[in-house]
């Protein structure tokens, strides 16, 4: 499962990092459908759920992520975050 994490609040330069999961969505559309080993990849293998909304409180946002996160992992699937900037790693453990 694929789940944007568009946050890019705590970056101290320049922001755009929270355009990841919407830029990384319109390129996989020209991906090739095999992996360098000629592995074919299959079509369903990734589920795109979208963004979690962003919320300019940062506490309020990351147990946001924390509880969808805790949620799909319960479901014993692939899971795949992409945000943003490197705080989005913090609430997925």
């Amino acid at each position: 499962m694929y789940h944007g994490v568009p946050f890019d609040n705590a970056v101290s330069l320049n922001k755009g990092a929270a355009k990841g999961p919407e830029t990384m969505r319109n390129l996989s559309v020209d991906m090739s459908d095999a992996t360098e080993d000629d592995m074919v990849i299959k079509k369903g293998l990734l589920y795109d759920i979208g963004d979690i909304p962003v919320e300019l409180d940062w506490e309020t946002y990351f147990g946001t992520v924390a509880d969808e996160a805790y949620q799909l992992m319960k479901t014993d699937n692939f899971c795949l975050f992409l945000g943003g900037d490197h705080s989005v790693t913090i609430p997925l453990h």
